[in-house]
């Protein structure tokens, strides 16, 4: 998959919208299920403080050499009140289907 494909594969899927979704369901659960750790982190939270950039797109091959297995990675860097804080990751099938994701707070 070369660039051409990614930025097809992008559009086809809606990737840009989904990851940003994606990203605030999973804070938004963070949020829910931890709040003493959350709260520790964001002391007088303000969701509207909270912005993203789609930093990078690539694909990942798994099981050499077959790479019989395969992701899109899509990362998120998050700011809150213009720091930046952490970074998401969104794991794709070659079919656009949600395969993982993960959030780091720096």
């Amino acid at each position: 998959m070369f660039v051409k494909e990614l930025k097809e594969f992008m559009q086809k899927y809606e990737m840009e919208s989904k990851v940003v979704e994606c990203f605030h369901d999973y804070f938004n659960d963070y949020h829910e299920e931890h709040p003493e750790e959350f709260n520790q982190l964001f002391e007088s939270y303000d969701s509207s403080k909270i912005e993203t950039w789609l930093h990078s797109v690539s694909l990942k091959g798994y099981n050499w050499p077959e790479l019989d297995y395969c992701h899109v990675v899509i990362e998120l860097k998050i700011f809150y009140d213009d720091d930046e804080i952490g970074v998401y990751q969104l794991f794709c099938d070659l079919n656009g289907n949600i395969a993982d994701d993960v959030l780091r707070i720096h």
